[in-house]
């Protein structure tokens, strides 16, 4: 058989040269020769390159559809987060959250809120908590998924108005107290054994508030405005770290705070005095 195949190459080839044309036989020879090695290559080869074949592209595929979706879920987490937080505040303290922009982008690690508005819980008539300009949290990606310090490049809050309401001891039964107070205690119920703190170091940090407003007796018919006015407070450092924040973040800001409630204590003294002095008028003026 194989003496048959040189029989039909030779006599291919000898038919050409005696009778030569402007057509191109090239391609003849290698079509001729692809068919005498198919004819002399096992049928099991052939299948078993095929199936070889179809699972390496059914893996190709399965893998793009696995990328596709992590990072459609990705894209989700970050164009939704507001509702995500906003579910997780409501289960947690019966606070609320909306945001007015939305320019977060997980794939370059950014976090970006504009007009951002904080309830406080259904406890409270007063609703503002916060009113905030602007909050950006610009981190490194790759810095979360290794086990080194979690890096945030720059940390913004610009809060253009905090408002605290609270009972007559507005100092210790508040609405922000309650926020914190709701995740520090669901924290510590479901607490296991403490882990180790997880190093982080924020590249920048600037955090202002605009203005204060502090309201006493909400929900009484004593409501008052305790303190409106403007805080002041604008704080920029860099390089913040689990062993500097205090020095560097939490000293300051109290420091201002305390000042801040100073200010306020001190108001609040006189126009307590401000209200007995037209109390006793008024009853002096009573008709007897």
């Amino acid at each position: 058989m194989a003496g048959g195949f040189f029989f039909c190459g030779s006599g291919f080839a000898r038919f050409s040269a005696a009778f030569p044309s402007t057509v191109d036989h090239a391609p003849w020879h290698g079509y001729c020769s692809q068919f005498v090695v198919s004819m002399f290559t096992p049928v099991s080869n052939l299948r078993h390159g095929r199936i070889r074949s179809r699972f390496l592209g059914f893996l190709a595929g399965l893998c793009l559809f696995v990328l596709l979706l992590a990072a459609l879920v990705v894209w989700a987490a970050g164009r939704f987060s507001p509702g995500l937080l906003d579910s997780a505040l409501i289960s947690r303290s019966g606070s609320s959250l909306s945001v007015e922009t939305n320019d977060t982008n997980l794939f370059v690690g950014r976090i970006a809120y504009g007009g951002l508005r904080l309830t406080s819980s259904s406890r409270w008539q007063e609703k503002d908590l916060i009113k905030a300009r602007a909050v950006k949290i610009d981190f490194d990606v790759a810095s979360f998924s290794g086990a080194g310090p979690r890096v945030i490049r720059e940390l913004v809050l610009d809060v253009e108005e905090l408002v605290v309401a609270g009972k007559e001891d507005y100092l210790t039964d508040n609405s922000l107290s309650d926020l914190v107070r709701a995740f520090s205690a669901e924290d510590a119920a479901g607490a296991g054994p403490s882990a180790p703190a997880v190093p982080y170091r924020i590249d920048r940090l600037s955090l202002r508030v605009a203005r204060v407003r502090l309201v006493a007796g909400d929900g009484t018919d004593r409501r008052r405005v305790v303190a409106d006015r403007q805080a002041g407070i604008a704080l920029e450092v860099e390089g913040v770290t689990g062993e500097n924040i205090d020095a560097k973040v939490w000293k300051p800001l109290s420091a201002r705070l305390t000042s801040l409630a100073a200010e306020v204590g001190l108001d609040t003294v006189v126009d307590r005095a401000r209200e007995r002095i037209l109390r006793a008028a008024e009853d002096l003026l009573k008709p007897r």
